[in-house]
């Protein structure tokens, strides 16, 4: 990861910004910044100059355990409600099993709830008995509860260019809003977002008339 860092050029720099005007001067050579690739996620709903309201988010709570499946399950909606859905998931490479889980919108709170927790096992270990090789719910081990925060945009993905957020000719790409398919949707949208900066980075034509062209 190291290499292919600095065959690239890439650079991490830390930090905190309340607007994204900010981002303007925190390029790490301290020369302009040309393009600003806003994937704040639900930081998009707060962050200065985006606040988009559309934003809020899923709470996912999941429980993962020692034990394994031998095979991936999924189901959506359960008789606990339409909040809670079911999924049995073994990582490939070691590291316990995932068990879920909860949809629920528009909450934000980022503690498990142990209910939620004793309901997930229940489901569980009734869909995929063999876990436990049949001994029940006292036979899962877990290891944590967990709770994220999908960032869900009511309207929709948000894969786009802007050249008027931070003037000064400056192209701001947002890619952002991805809820809980994120890491699926992450190589298209990655493609689409090179795609935009690079049509601004090759273009000779003013930013008004690029704007229609992006």
């Amino acid at each position: 990861m190291n290499f292919l860092k600095a065959k690239l050029g890439v650079v991490f720099r830390r930090g905190s910004v309340s607007h994204i005007n900010e981002l303007r001067n925190m390029h790490h050579t301290g020369g302009k910044v040309e393009v600003i690739i806003n994937s704040s996620g639900l930081g998009s709903k707060t962050l200065g100059g985006v606040e988009d309201q559309d934003m809020t988010p899923i709470r996912g709570q999941i429980v993962l355990v020692e034990n394994e499946s031998p095979s991936m399950y999924n189901i959506s909606g359960t008789d606990d409600g339409a909040e809670e859905v079911s999924y049995v998931m073994t990582r490939a490479a070691g590291g316990g099993t995932v068990l879920g889980g909860s949809y629920q919108k528009g909450n934000w709170d980022p503690n498990p709830d142990p209910n939620i927790t004793e309901r997930i096992i229940k489901r569980c270990v009734a869909l995929r008995p063999n876990m436990v090789d049949g001994k029940g719910e006292d036979a899962i081990k877990v290891i944590r509860s967990s709770v994220g925060l999908r960032p869900y945009r009511k309207s929709g993905v948000r894969v786009e260019a802007d050249l008027g957020i931070c003037g000064d000719g400056i192209l701001v790409v947002h890619n952002y809003g991805h809820a809980g398919w994120g890491y699926q949707g992450s190589y298209g949208c990655a493609e689409r977002v090179l795609e935009l900066v690079t049509n601004f980075t090759q273009s000779k034509i003013e930013p008004k008339q690029l704007r229609s062209r992006l």
